[in-house]
């Protein structure tokens, strides 16, 4: 249930749904109730030790988030699995194993190669004794913690006519502050708005690769030794962070949430860096026959090749959908539109075969053949919905 929870938050969001049911009962006295936990749910993600400050290469300094579980024994739910994989550790190391594995449980990520040391390597025990979660800032978290989504496809002809979302809805930053101007709290919008703008620039200097085109997670590597020589040190001398400046490389894994920040908005929808995000996908080898894999590593884990998991389905075919459109029109048709109907033909197909086989709508399937399902993980495959949105979507003219 704990990981079924995860994954509807990562997909939709607290913020999301607390927009959609602003948008669909406009009842105000219900908004000034939720705006408070909306703020509480904002600062978990955005205070140390979950916030890091981050030196880039010309020598500017951005805040970004992370997983950081306050957690250093094994988890309550793998209590057995956990002490085993630390056995024979030092105390200290076996506390920081500990803490990255409930890390990477808190994402909903647990387990991938994305979190190992050393690019995904593996060592005798699956590669989990190298799990380094928070040494990783996730490309999709901070996506998330940004992003602008509007709420229906409809809005994408507002879009392709004035390059900007009006009317929209969006989540975590932006949402917060949306919510917040319905109000008229306009110090809180304000604060909000800034915040969002200052990860989004985060996110360009630090996340967006230029060559390979996506967001990549960045690796923490050590604490600067020289904090006097940031460029920006104004900003960050009346800064909460303590655990001081972090350096560190964009990571070169190729995974699904590399792509996530297109569904977020962290681009101009129809811009030259929306269309080459597109493109990056479509040449990433993720994308086979029975959908977008997760990684490219085979490591038996399940966030994991082969393995498709459904909101990773969902939010890339909607990011390709609103923001990877050409502009203006152009004949034969939006290469992201075109795409987002691909993918979703592919997940219903692939769905629908795994369930005429089973008799289930599974979790996650292999993508490398179409309905296969997916395997690995610490518990028993549960259910999906995401195959409705997509049929209703994409497939019902």
């Amino acid at each position: 249930m704990v990981r079924m929870v995860t994954a509807l938050r990562a997909c939709f969001g607290a913020a999301q749904m607390v927009m959609a049911l602003w948008e669909a009962s406009k009842d105000r006295r219900w908004l000034k109730q939720a705006l408070p936990l909306l703020l509480r749910e904002h600062s978990f993600f955005t205070e140390p030790p979950k916030a890091v400050w981050i030196v880039d290469e010309k020598g500017c300094s951005h805040c970004l988030s992370r997983y950081y579980a306050s957690w250093e024994k094994p988890r309550p739910e793998s209590w057995w699995e956990d002490a085993a994989l630390a056995e024979g550790l030092p105390p200290e190391e076996a506390a920081a194993l500990y803490r990255n594995l409930a890390s990477a449980a808190e994402s909903g990520w647990d387990f991938s190669s994305r979190w190992f040391s050393h690019e995904g390597e593996v060592d005798g025990r699956g590669g989990l004794t190298t799990t380094r979660t928070t040494s990783v800032v996730p490309a999709d978290l901070n996506a998330l913690l940004y992003q602008w989504q509007p709420f229906s496809g409809t809005l994408r002809v507002a879009l392709r006519c004035s390059r900007a979302i009006g009317g929209g809805a969006n989540q975590m930053e932006r949402n917060i502050a949306h919510a917040a101007r319905k109000l008229e709290a306009i110090d809180v919008a304000s604060k909000f708005e800034a915040s969002a703008a200052r990860r989004l620039r985060a996110m360009d200097a630090l996340l967006w690769d230029p060559e390979g085109c996506q967001w990549r997670d960045y690796i923490l590597q050590g604490i600067c030794s020289d904090s006097s020589r940031v460029a920006n040190a104004e900003d960050v001398a009346g800064a909460d962070c303590p655990l001081g400046l972090w350096r560190g490389m964009r990571s070169t894994a190729v995974c699904a949430s590399n792509f996530v920040g297109l569904w977020c908005g962290c681009v101009e929808p129809g811009s030259p860096r929306a269309l080459s995000a597109v493109e990056a996908l479509r040449a990433s080898g993720l994308v086979l026959p029975g959908g977008v894999s997760t990684t490219l590593r085979q490591t038996g884990e399940q966030w994991d090749f082969p393995n498709a998991w459904p909101p990773l389905q969902h939010m890339i075919i909607e990011g390709l959908n609103t923001y990877g459109f050409l502009v203006p029109p152009r004949a034969g048709g939006d290469p992201g539109a075109t795409f987002a109907k691909q993918l979703a033909r592919r997940w219903v197909l692939a769905s629908r075969s795994a369930f005429d086989k089973t008799g289930h709508m599974h979790e996650k399937l292999d993508a490398t053949a179409v309905g296969a399902v997916g395997s690995g993980g610490e518990y028993n495959p549960q259910s999906s919905t995401v195959l409705l949105m997509l049929i209703y979507v994409y497939l019902i003219d």
